[in-house]
């Protein structure tokens, strides 16, 4: 009877091992698919930062050509800052 004590205390043990095994696989698995996640976000964040970013310097490079308008002359046409009334 020693040698079946034996076989089922190694079969549970076995069985034990195969079970963390799988438990310890599947901890692994859900934590890398919720790190992608959220590196996915980041990345789809960054990329809208950056198009947001590259937009506002079109705009500003746009509003910074504006005032070398040319007169009929060819000189340049200077911005009117202000108006002022004489009264």
């Amino acid at each position: 009877m020693a040698t079946l004590d034996t076989f089922q205390t190694s079969l549970v043990a076995i069985g034990g091992f195969i079970i963390v095994y799988v438990l310890l696989k599947a901890i692994g698995q859900s934590a890398a698919a919720a790190a992608s996640a959220d590196i996915i976000q980041r990345r789809e964040a960054e990329a809208r930062r950056h198009a947001e970013d590259a937009a506002a310097e079109a705009a500003g490079r746009a509003a910074a050509l504006e005032p070398l308008a040319l007169n009929a002359d060819g000189s340049i046409e200077e911005p009117i800052l202000a108006v002022a009334e004489v009264s």
